[in-house]
């Protein structure tokens, strides 16, 4: 289980006026990120969208993107991005709240920044040339009105858990949403593994069971205890 401790070191307001926080986590055998988006919490939080139409008013960038490909049939999880989504979905069913359903282009979106985030070193919402996260989700064809991201875990359990202990990525995991989209990179930057988790409403690109087809993956049927 991980130990850890938050430690606001970095504050900074962008976007529509929201102030941002962020938050370090110290695991027990390396350093731990976390963030999360969608509302004023006391973590890092994204310019805060009421609904995923909210960002089209805003000044529209382009930038360098890519193609979705595959069938949503053929289109699977990771092990590890499997296993968090039983996590979260049993997390959910324990509060009464519906199971999200996966979105290809979610995960897709999720792959991308994570792995932007190794290749450009960087770890923030907001990619270095400014494209916040709900642009970059619509420009997969996904409608995002919050994200989480981590850094230096590798194990769907301990992201689980690294976000269920932190209030404003819990609020975020426990949010009114329908869908959502979650994305591993591993293999490089400063932390070594990244993830990228999004959250919208309805899909119509749901990735169909089983979510994974590692035949040695285990996926959870009870609640995680993080405590």
């Amino acid at each position: 289980m991980l130990e850890f401790k938050s430690n606001n070191f970095y504050s900074d307001t962008a976007g529509m006026n929201t102030n941002f926080t962020k938050n370090i986590l110290f695991g027990s055998m390396m350093l731990a990120f976390t963030a999360c988006g969608s509302g004023n919490f006391n973590s890092e939080v994204a310019p805060t969208v009421g609904s995923p139409n909210q960002g089209s008013s805003l000044p529209s960038i382009s930038f360098p993107g890519e193609a979705p490909s595959g069938t949503v049939t053929d289109f699977k999880l990771t092990c590890e991005e499997a296993r968090f989504i039983h996590f979260i979905n049993i997390y959910r069913k324990s509060k009464s709240l519906n199971a999200l359903n996966v979105s290809k282009n979610g995960v897709i979106a999720g792959r991308w920044h994570a792995q932007d985030m190794i290749n450009k070193n960087y770890f923030d919402h907001t990619e270095p040339d400014g494209r916040a996260f709900y642009q970059r989700t619509a420009s997969f064809g996904y409608s995002a009105h919050a994200e989480n991201i981590a850094a230096g875990t590798y194990t769907g359990n301990d992201v689980f858990c690294q976000w269920q202990n932190s209030p404003g990525h819990n609020t975020n995991m426990l949010g009114n949403h329908s869908s959502t989209g979650i994305g591993l990179a591993t293999g490089g930057g400063k932390y070594g593994a990244y993830w990228s988790s999004n959250f919208g409403g309805p899909a119509p690109d749901e990735i169909a069971p089983p979510l994974t087809l590692d035949a040695g993956c285990v996926l959870p049927t009870e609640l995680l205890n993080c405590r």
